[in-house]
């Protein structure tokens, strides 16, 4: 071997020994570097799902909900019931609603209560609505309590009684609940259940004001306008018109159907510096008619019948008359009944009328009865019974009603139905008088 390759030899040997040392180097660098932290795949929890509306105030209470936040929830389900600011779903209401109770909201509860009462994307169900209701008062929701008192006021499910309603009512109230104290103070005003007086109803219309509710901030102006418990005054009476507006403008504008109602009747009635305007009118008793206010439907086919703020519309009047009747209001089964027995907007029907005055009488509406008693009197739609005519007209006479107390006295005064008996047709004639009919207070049975 020459000194050359020699030289070369040993280069290449000094390579070799330095590469595998750099090589056991890095491999002991490896095994003593700290391994990374394993990443865990994200639970399902936390995994963004994106919101399935628009809207981005229906968007936060959508997440909101989505973590157990339960009024959330419950507002959520308002807006899917009332379509305010997302399509209108009253499946999806019922969903959140449920929700929410089962959280214990009582806003929730009371809202599927309201679903259930009026059969709103469901069978109607009045003991499982008493039940919600009772669930919502239970966990001191004012409006909850109000609802439940209502149940008790018009015997929906349970015994009439209009002194558990006043207590329902009072409890709603202290909850903070506004129409629960205009309640109150209307029960005082009109002596449903308590004696007539004026100084409690304007007590309780005043808080319910200052708790933004509009409709009584209009009650109490009524009372300083015609001096009622209070010295007439008529600025005063200015203000707390325009407040009432003011409150049932902003009210409506969020969906509220008792905001856009009370607005209606400022239009209509033209108080509180607000020029009379029937068509401004029937607007909002179109929107609160949507919003399932059953007394703003009856105003708007009673405004389509007379031809007021609008062109005389006996169809549209039926429609609106029908869903009032489908929302539990008495005298629109009668009106609408009315007009199917006239012919009126269609096809006289006087089977379907009978079964219209059968649903108002239902609903303890005195001329309802009447009226069901008439058709068996002159066998409309029906067979002649008189037999069935007294009953009918015993059950309108019960309700105040001077009309039907005047007919059964002539019934019983002539024998049609069952025995001749003067003595209970006088009876019922003095009934009539002292409910108003003039002439049942002249009227003999010899």
């Amino acid at each position: 071997m020459t000194k050359g390759s020699q030289g070369f030899a040993v280069w290449a040997w000094w390579g070799i020994f330095l590469w595998a040392g750099l090589v056991t180097s890095h491999a002991e660098a490896q095994r003593t570097k700290p391994s990374p932290p394993t990443s865990r795949p994200a639970s399902s929890s936390h995994v963004d799902v994106f919101c399935p509306e628009w809207d981005p105030k229906a968007c936060r209470l959508w997440r909101q909900c989505r973590h157990d936040q339960k009024d959330n929830c419950a507002a959520l389900g308002r807006l899917y019931e009332r379509g305010y600011r997302v399509k209108q779903n009253l499946f999806q209401a019922r969903r959140y609603y449920r929700k929410a109770c089962r959280l214990n909201s009582g806003f929730g509860c009371t809202g599927l209560s309201e679903l259930y009462h009026y059969g709103r994307g469901v069978a109607k169900n009045y003991p499982l609505s008493l039940q919600l209701a009772q669930k919502a008062c239970r966990l001191k929701y004012g409006r909850g309590c109000n609802s439940l008192g209502a149940f008790y006021y018009f015997g929906y499910g349970v015994t009439k009684s209009i002194p558990k309603a006043q207590q329902l009512a009072l409890k709603a109230c202290k909850y903070g609940y506004g129409k629960g104290c205009r309640n109150v103070g209307w029960l005082y005003a009109k002596g449903k259940g308590v004696k007539v007086d004026f100084v409690k109803a304007r007590t309780f219309y005043l808080r319910a004001c200052l708790l933004s509710y509009g409709r009584a901030c209009t009650d109490l102006a009524g009372l300083y306008e015609a001096g009622k418990g209070v010295p007439k005054d008529a600025a005063k009476a200015q203000y707390f018109y325009k407040k009432a507006f003011k409150l049932s403008q902003r009210t409506c504008r969020n969906g509220e159907r008792y905001g856009c109602y009370n607005l209606a009747i400022t239009y209509a009635k033209g108080k509180g510096g607000v020029k009379q305007d029937y068509a401004k009118a029937n607007v909002y008793y179109q929107k609160a008619c949507r919003l399932d206010h059953g007394l703003s439907c009856y105003y708007k086919g009673n405004n389509l019948a007379l031809g007021r703020g609008t062109v005389r519309d006996y169809v549209q009047a039926r429609r609106y008359f029908n869903k009032a009747c489908r929302l539990q209001h008495a005298k629109s089964c009668l009106r609408v009944g009315l007009l199917f027995e006239s012919g009126k907007g269609g096809r006289r029907n006087y089977s379907k009328s009978q079964i219209l005055f059968q649903q108002s009488c239902n609903l303890n509406h005195g001329p309802g009865c009447s009226h069901l008693a008439r058709l068996f009197t002159r066998g409309k739609g029906v067979v002649r019974d008189y037999g069935d005519a007294r009953y009918f007209y015993r059950r309108a006479c019960s309700f105040k009603h001077g009309l039907a107390c005047y007919q059964l006295g002539l019934l019983f005064s002539v024998g049609a139905g069952g025995d001749r008996d003067c003595k209970k047709a006088m009876t019922f004639f003095r009934k009539a008088c002292r409910y108003g009919l003039k002439a049942a207070c002249v009227q003999t049975c010899q």
